[in-house]
């Protein structure tokens, strides 16, 4: 574009291309893990944050920005989340509406009085991740997956907790979701 519109002269570009994006196979905590890591009884209160947003976003599928932006005004009167994806706003804008599970319903009440009616404490992105991993520990998950070393594009092997991040959360529900034969429109 900027060569074409001759606010560019340079070529060195030119010999240069970017490949396809590879992807590697989704992986996900199985309804048994993810049940392992909700029956987990716990005392220190980070983890017990960590594992209720776990459990919001499991049984919600959201991704973890838009589960961060959620207030009780999100809520609709016959028991349903409604937002507009952040990922997907400007290109395709429309009301994401996700009826509420007891478990949701569970958490939102748990920390009611939350200022800024947000819907369950604040984790930075970071810390929430690294206690994700740590839940898994403590649940004994010591499955391995496949994952793709992006840089030698070789197939390594990894335990789950070393490699889970809120995203996968959102994976394991969208797997749920398959396994209970639930259309991929809906």
């Amino acid at each position: 574009w900027l060569q074409r519109h001759h606010l560019i002269t340079i070529t060195a570009f030119n010999e240069y291309s970017i490949g396809s994006e590879v992807y590697e196979d989704p992986y996900f905590l199985t309804i048994d893990e993810r049940d392992k890591i909700l029956a987990l009884e716990l005392s220190d209160a980070k983890l017990q944050v960590a594992q209720d947003i776990f459990k919001f976003q499991t049984f919600m599928g959201a991704r973890i920005s838009d589960l961060y932006d959620l207030r009780r005004d999100n809520i609709t009167a016959d028991g349903y989340i409604e937002f507009i994806a952040d990922k997907t706003i400007i290109e395709n804008p429309r009301t994401i509406r996700i009826p509420m599970r007891k478990e949701v319903k569970e958490v939102i009440e748990k920390y009611k009085d939350l200022p800024e009616d947000r819907l369950f404490p604040y984790l930075d992105k970071q810390t929430y991740n690294e206690l994700l991993r740590e839940l898994i520990v403590k649940a004994g998950i010591m499955r391995k997956v496949s994952i793709l070393d992006k840089l030698t594009m070789k197939e390594e092997k990894k335990y789950i907790w070393e490699v889970f991040s809120s995203h996968k959360v959102r994976k394991t529900f969208i797997a749920a979701c398959k396994r209970k034969g639930i259309p991929n429109s809906t």
